[in-house]
């Protein structure tokens, strides 16, 4: 994967966010909880 310098997520990050929407947490509250936009957690 290729992360450019100023990214908000590392992998793990983003393994995480995509394992809490899984779990059945809203998106919108994933993308809060992470301070990233709604599109971000979508790209999953």
């Amino acid at each position: 994967m290729n992360v450019h310098k100023n990214a908000r997520l590392s992998q793990h990050s983003r393994a995480e966010v995509v394992r809490r929407v899984q779990a059945g947490q809203p998106p919108k509250a994933v993308a809060t909880a992470f301070g990233v936009d709604v599109k971000t957690v979508a790209k999953g």
